[in-house]
């Protein structure tokens, strides 16, 4: 099996997707039992940044470096577009990413927007009080869509060199990271 495959296998298809998995079992819980839930939350935000921090993930690979909010517009133009309109050019993946993503991110919340988990809806729920309202299984749906096609795309030999670059740079980071912060706690 080639490298990609592997880490695909293990990063997206078995820890991330479990947890969403999870993710979207404990907000069925909360909603079908509302107060006699066990749950407090229903992982909307948790989700919805999981995902953002996935395409982050795989727009690194497919460029082979780290990379900057026009270039993961890009991405997700490319991959997500044929899923969803929402995505259907790259100044609206741009301004999507900054809403949610950076909302999430750096603010705690979406910028004067929301999260919803409705299992019955498309990705962008609506206009409530004028707060624009992210669907998180919908959009899970299109983000796994596309992520497939990315991943075939490396099957078909694509992007094949950007993602071993992307790798290697990972491994060094984090050995160089690790390597810090043990010298720092005197381990």
């Amino acid at each position: 099996m080639a490298l990609h495959n592997d880490v695909f296998n293990q990063q997206i298809w078995d820890f991330f997707s479990n947890d969403m998995d999870s993710c979207f079992e404990v907000s069925k819980n909360k909603q079908k039992f509302q107060s006699k839930s066990p749950f407090k939350g229903g992982l909307n935000f948790t989700a919805a940044l999981a995902i953002l921090s996935v395409i982050d993930f795989c727009a690194a690979f497919y460029y082979g470096r780290r990379v900057s909010q026009p270039e993961i517009a890009v991405f997700m133009n490319k991959y997500f577009s044929k899923y969803d309109d929402t995505f259907n050019s790259t100044d609206r993946c741009e301004k999507f990413y900054n809403v949610f993503r950076n909302g999430l991110s750096h603010q705690w919340s979406p910028k004067a927007s929301g999260i919803a988990m409705n299992f019955s809806s498309g990705i962008l729920v609506g206009i409530v009080d004028d707060i624009l309202i992210l669907n998180v299984p919908k959009f899970y749906q299109v983000v796994i869509s596309g992520i497939k096609d990315y991943e075939e795309d490396m099957d078909d030999g694509n992007y094949l060199d950007e993602f071993k670059q992307r790798y290697e740079d990972i491994l060094v980071t984090d050995s160089n990271a690790a390597r810090l912060l043990k010298t720092e706690l005197g381990l």
